[in-house]
């Protein structure tokens, strides 16, 4: 089953690698929640996830479990996962917003920063969040977040401010109520490092 959902899987127990001959692989690195979460997803080849409570901590436990599993999908290119994972962000951000009057969990910026690549769809989605936040409540509450994450991750706080202007062009309209799109890859010969992973 992994080998058939994952290129992968399939390179490592295929190939002429110890996984293979031996019929192993350890992914020591690998969260074992999330995981388990992969791993059914695989069987039931659709990605299930469950409705919280509607409170606080337990919506951000669950937004931070789902990254994780989209950071993994990645990882492992199963890329038929992600598209359910972003939709359960989106619901357990809404949750966040709309029924607790909280912002997006601005924590969660540097694990997904730290584990993408610069064209991910991945970093439009939180920078959108953390933007349509700011501009709705007129920066209110976000010292920390500012000083802090802003300060830590140039490539965010890039992203973040060309989101801000881009709002600013249109009125102040809110980022949520954009279309989020695939990057569409870039025309011409493909370089000599190569094109990395896509997320």
């Amino acid at each position: 089953m992994l080998s058939t959902a994952s290129s992968y899987f399939r390179a490592a127990f295929d190939g002429n690698f110890k996984e293979g001959q031996e019929g192993c692989l350890k992914l020591a690195d690998e969260d074992s929640d999330t995981f388990d979460i992969i791993l059914r997803a695989i069987y039931a080849e659709q990605l299930v996830y469950d409705n919280p409570a509607e409170e606080a901590h337990a919506v951000k436990k669950a937004i931070y479990a789902m990254i994780k599993v989209y950071i993994a999908c990645d990882k492992y290119d199963l890329p038929s996962f992600k598209p359910p994972a972003l939709d359960a962000l989106t619901r357990y951000h809404d949750i966040l917003r709309k029924k607790l009057g909280k912002g997006p969990c601005f924590g969660a910026i540097p694990l997904i920063y730290n584990n993408t690549t610069e064209a991910s769809i991945f970093r439009e989605f939180i920078t959108r969040r953390a933007a349509s936040s700011c501009l709705t409540t007129g920066g209110k509450g976000h010292k920390e977040f500012a000083s802090a994450i802003l300060a830590a991750l140039p490539d965010f706080a890039a992203d973040f401010v060309k989101t801000l202007v881009r709002a600013a062009g249109k009125t102040y309209d809110d980022p949520l109520t954009w279309p989020l799109e695939e990057p569409k890859p870039t025309e011409g010969p493909p370089t000599s490092e190569g094109n990395g992973t896509s997320s």
